[in-house]
């Protein structure tokens, strides 16, 4: 996890290190879940020479479109979204 890479990958055994480790998550976790797609190659088009490639959607993104969610638990992503964006 990009978490591993922002606070380091040694071990944490104090409640000391482990809040560390918990405001890395709570920092990180909006950013990955809401905003950054994941690097899943869909699929790739040639137009001329070039190769444009579309890559897979955010995980907010996947779970919006979910028909398996519930609509409260929809809104309430969609609330921690406009609320990540307008920080």
């Amino acid at each position: 996890m990009r978490v591993r890479e922002y606070v380091g990958y040694r071990r944490f055994d104090t409640p000391a290190e482990l809040k560390a480790l918990a405001d890395g998550y709570r920092s990180r976790c909006p950013l990955l879940n809401y905003f950054l797609p994941t690097i899943k190659l869909m699929g790739k088009t040639w137009v001329g020479a070039k190769v444009r490639k579309v890559y897979d959607r955010s995980p907010c993104q996947r779970l919006l479109a979910s028909p398996d969610l519930g609509d409260q638990a929809k809104a309430e992503l969609v609330r921690r979204f406009t609320g990540q964006l307008m920080r």
